[in-house]
């Protein structure tokens, strides 16, 4: 348990500063973590040796302080600004979800309007409100939580394996559990300006173009119209990647010594994210 905690938050770079600390309150951080490490065959010519680590954690928010109060308004007060601001549904600005932070919430929960999706008559977006009701609106004040940032769990797995003069090595890492929210695809399809820039094939093909259509994406009529923060774009988040592998030749060290004059030489080819999978694309 961590009290007094103090974190950065966001303000407009108009103020000269990206953030300011703020004393948030209180926050409870509970998880496991658990590390296996083996040798699974030692021989004269083989050997191979494995590694494996998984972490889990979990943080809830117990209290919060009168500034971190005043902070969430303030965030409302920012999205309303695209009501009152002229060419405030043009700009990207407020399509960014923002932290916001609640008792009994996490840290890292992601904060949007709940989507009901594209509706097939009219190509709008449907959002489903803080009390059941269906509006076809963006509001503030009905954003709530949607998903969180920190994976259930992640860890890394390892491996190395040696022959003789031949040696492997490979580390890959893992998340799952989390949730994320896909900027890019609000950015690059949802609102892409076509007539500013290259764009991706789904800002025409998984539109919504007439009634009926079952579509992924707003009418393209309403492309100017930036999307504000909705569960739409929050999609859970997985993935591994082979962070690094090594191959290695080590040359017999008497042969070098006598003819090179050295004490040890040895070739290796390495790389880094070599593979990466993810379930967010």
């Amino acid at each position: 348990t961590t009290k007094n905690l103090l974190m950065d938050c966001p303000v407009s770079m108009t103020t000269g500063f990206s953030s300011y600390l703020m004393n948030i309150g209180e926050v409870k951080n509970q998880g496991v973590e658990l590390e296996i490490n083996s040798k699974n065959i030692v021989s004269k010519d083989f050997d191979w040796s494995t590694s494996f680590t998984l972490s889990h954690n979990k943080n809830k928010i117990v209290k919060i302080s009168d500034s971190q109060r005043a902070y969430n308004q303030r965030v409302k007060e920012f999205y309303q600004n695209i009501v009152n601001e002229e060419y405030g549904k043009y700009n990207s600005k407020y399509g960014v979800p923002i932290s916001q932070y609640e008792e009994g919430q996490s840290l890292t929960s992601i904060w949007a309007v709940k989507s009901l999706g594209i509706d097939p008559t009219t190509g709008k977006e449907i959002f489903l409100n803080r009390d059941g009701s269906v509006s076809d609106t963006w509001n503030a004040t009905q954003e709530v939580v949607v998903g969180n940032t920190e994976p259930k769990f992640n860890g890394s797995v390892g491996f190395n394996l040696a022959y003789k003069a031949w040696s492997l090595f490979a580390a890959f890492q893992y998340e799952w559990g989390g949730q994320e929210y896909n900027q890019t695809l609000v950015d690059r399809v949802e609102n892409a300006r076509i007539q500013y820039q290259n764009v991706d094939l789904r800002v025409l093909t998984d539109r919504w173009k007439q009634p009926g259509d079952i579509a992924q994406f707003k009418d393209i009529k309403n492309a100017d119209n930036v999307t504000m923060p909705t569960s739409r774009f929050v999609q859970d988040k997985a993935y591994l990647r082979l962070s690094a592998l090594t191959l290695s030749y080590d040359f017999n060290r008497e042969w070098i010594k006598k003819h090179l004059g050295m004490n040890m030489l040895r070739l290796e080819a390495s790389t880094r994210d070599f593979i990466n999978w993810n379930s967010i694309r």
